[in-house]
């Protein structure tokens, strides 16, 4: 198994962070076309991006403005069963660390790479929402 890793720092506070990462409006500005879902445990999310990638996840950890864990439960066969992790730590009262996990992929594939990638390049989009307000338009997120 291996594992995706991204830290970053975001001038924003927890409680805009924990939004951005699980409400569909805050899905949307920065990673999803659309996506629907609730912030409760075993819930389940739909993260689309168009009709080939139409995923679904299930909430299966989450403690209010620091952390939430999805479970894919359906995406490209290589994502299924990944776990997607999420967690805030407050640095001040206007500046937190998140860090992300993509655990569980079965081995480093060229899928991936791409994907360490891409979530690279979407926490940018999620920092520069937080911090600046700037949405990128979905056919504009190129990766």
């Amino acid at each position: 198994m291996v594992d995706i890793y991204h830290d970053i720092e975001v001038r924003s506070n927890n409680l805009s962070i924990y939004k951005a990462l699980t409400s569909p409006d805050g899905l949307n500005n920065w990673w999803t076309l659309r996506s629907s879902g609730r912030a409760q445990l075993h819930s389940e999310y739909n993260f689309y991006f168009h009709d080939d990638y139409n995923w679904y996840a299930k909430v299966i950890g989450i403690k209010d403005t620091e952390s939430v864990t999805f479970e894919m439960t359906h995406a490209t066969e290589d994502w299924i069963g990944t776990i997607l992790h999420f967690q805030i730590i407050e640095l001040t009262l206007e500046k937190c660390l998140l860090r992300f996990e993509h655990r569980g992929w079965a081995a480093p594939t060229a899928h991936f790479r791409r994907t360490s990638y891409c979530w690279a390049i979407y926490l940018r989009c999620l920092k520069n929402y937080l911090e600046y307000g700037k949405v990128i338009a979905y056919e504009d997120r190129s990766l």
